[in-house]
């Protein structure tokens, strides 16, 4: 589409294009922003995405940690490290922690059960959540899944591996609408249905 171009730009527009949401022409909008900007911006934003390289996953939860080890959750001796809070990506543990009302730890899965898109058990980081249940001796594991099929597909593997390992296993409260996403709930809502989660 954008063959006329130099292959500078059609380079980085292919690199926008791979970003979630970020189709070719919003890609293109971007390289053009870029080429009006001077020289130390450019320079800033290269460095910032350098950087990028300095993070990691916690080795618990799987949360992005500066350190190489262990997030600032898993870190924090205040937390309570008997309750897990299973969920499927990073901005449903923001979207949670706005709300100020949970105060254990996580568990983020990289996923949901999904056939359509080719996702299974496999895919997903169950082996490390099943490994901490056992050696960490957790008393309560908090499914926090999107209300849709995939979450629902999640919920009802994640309660038939775990149901033998006698843990309290619940989900959300039904205050989540059908189909709605976790990171774009209001933490007032999002905040009901953590005191009012239903037991599995």
């Amino acid at each position: 589409m954008y063959h006329h171009l130099p292959k500078e730009i059609t380079d980085l527009v292919g690199q926008f294009s791979r970003f979630p949401g970020i189709g070719e022409k919003t890609a293109l909008r971007f390289v053009l922003f870029l080429l009006g900007k001077d020289e130390n911006y450019i320079n800033e934003l290269a460095g910032q995405i350098e950087n990028i390289k300095n993070l990691s996953l916690c080795q618990k939860c799987h949360n992005i940690t500066t350190n190489g080890n262990f997030c600032k959750y898993c870190a924090d001796p205040a937390r309570d490290k008997k309750t897990v809070c299973v969920i499927s990506n990073l901005p449903e543990l923001m979207a949670i922690e706005a709300t100020s009302d949970f105060l254990g730890l996580y568990h983020i899965l990289g996923g949901k059960i999904d056939p359509l898109r080719g996702t299974g058990p496999e895919h997903l980081r169950i082996n490390t959540l099943l490994a901490r249940v056992k050696n960490d001796n957790i008393r309560e594991i908090i499914l926090a899944m999107n209300s849709d099929i995939p979450g629902e597909n999640t919920i009802l593997y994640l309660t038939r591996i775990l149901k033998p390992l006698n843990i309290k296993i619940s989900r959300l409260a039904r205050g989540l609408p059908m189909g709605s996403e976790l990171e774009y709930a209001d933490p007032i809502t999002l905040s009901s249905a953590l005191e009012g989660r239903q037991e599995l």
